[in-house]
């Protein structure tokens, strides 16, 4: 009996393959991946493990909404592997700076490191040591201290360590949920437009696409609609310099509603106001968005809605359908 999970890889399999043959007749049965830009036939789902998987838009670490999309696995493994565990490591940080959750880490004394388990308590820090999680020999010197330091009434100094997140891999996990949202909205209209080259460079770690996370911000406040469900597809149309897609993603602080990822728009208006974007010195103030309707599969498998991304930018924006064509990669791989 076939899994649930194999089910769906197959269901979108064809779902991509129908919405990348109305945009490459010629190409018919195959699955390109939006990240890399390799092709793949339908053999990608069977072999031991797929070749081809369920990307999550948004880490599974933040427990959100179930929503997916196909990558081929390389390119998942490579952003969950390096970047999406930072998402979840800036989660478990902070629920503890909340007190919410304990936190493992380690205390450094001069008898070595000592596991420890550590909840933040309003402004105070309670411990319970870990044997586990240390050596014998220094768990052993380190209760030998405590007992000393406690019967003479002394005290014992040490510092603490929690694990750590980089905000450069996590904004990359954010990138990486934003394009494949666009991906789930849109199919190869979008991912193939000329325009996308530099988020997949950033997606990728590519150190020449230096400025992207100007394009990452914290949403403070936000109206409902905006936020549920997650995430979210909107067009900015003022201000007019920064017209652009923008990507409402979940955020792990109770101080902010969302998170924001501005994405290029379509043509050459779209590239210039990303442009733009990019060289901001700090994040962008007021933006006006219009949401876009959550109902990509009909669209995407349906050669009606064919430019549907255009002809949402141009109804927003003003600027003519069908400005960008599509990239000739199909060709080079077919």
């Amino acid at each position: 009996m076939a899994s649930r999970g194999s089910v769906k890889r197959k269901r979108l399999f064809s779902l991509y393959a129908r919405n990348l043959s109305i945009y490459f007749p010629q190409v018919t049965d195959k699955f390109l991946c939006p990240v890399c830009l390799t092709l793949f036939s339908k053999d990608a789902l069977i072999t031991n493990p797929p070749d081809l998987v369920l990307a999550h838009l948004v880490p599974q670490s933040l427990k959100r909404r179930d929503l997916c999309t196909l990558t081929c696995r390389t390119c998942d493994n490579n952003v969950g592997t390096a970047f999406d565990s930072h998402v979840a490591k800036e989660k478990r940080f902070r629920e503890w700076e909340q007190g919410a959750t304990p936190i493992s880490g380690y205390l450094k004394h001069k008898s070595g490191n000592v596991g420890v388990e550590i909840r933040r308590i309003a402004t105070a820090f309670h411990f319970r040591l870990l044997s586990q999680q240390s050596s014998p020999e220094s768990y052993g010197q380190f209760l030998k201290i405590l007992e000393a330091a406690t019967s003479e009434g002394s005290n014992v100094n040490f510092s603490f360590t929690v694990p750590a997140y980089s905000s450069t891999r996590r904004n990359i996990s954010l990138l990486y949920s934003a394009f494949l949202t666009m991906f789930y909205y849109f199919g190869y209209e979008y991912v193939l437009s000329p325009n996308t080259d530099c988020v997949r460079r950033g997606i990728q770690g590519n150190s020449a696409f230096r400025d992207w996370h100007k394009a990452i911000f914290p949403l403070r406040e936000a109206r409902s609609e905006v936020l549920s469900p997650l995430p979210t597809v909107s067009i900015v149309v003022e201000p007019k310099d920064l017209r652009s897609f923008l990507v409402v993603l979940p955020s792990p602080k109770k101080d902010e509603a969302a998170r924001c990822v501005l994405l290029p728009g379509f043509g050459g208006d779209g590239e210039e106001a990303y442009n733009r974007i990019l060289n901001l010195t700090r994040p962008p103030g007021n933006l006006n968005a219009v949401l876009i309707p959550n109902d990509p599969s009909p669209r995407l498998a349906s050669v009606e809605y064919k430019w549907f991304g255009h002809w949402l930018w141009r109804k927003f924006i003003g600027q003519p359908a069908h400005q960008d064509g599509q990239r000739g990669l199909v060709n080079d791989v077919t």
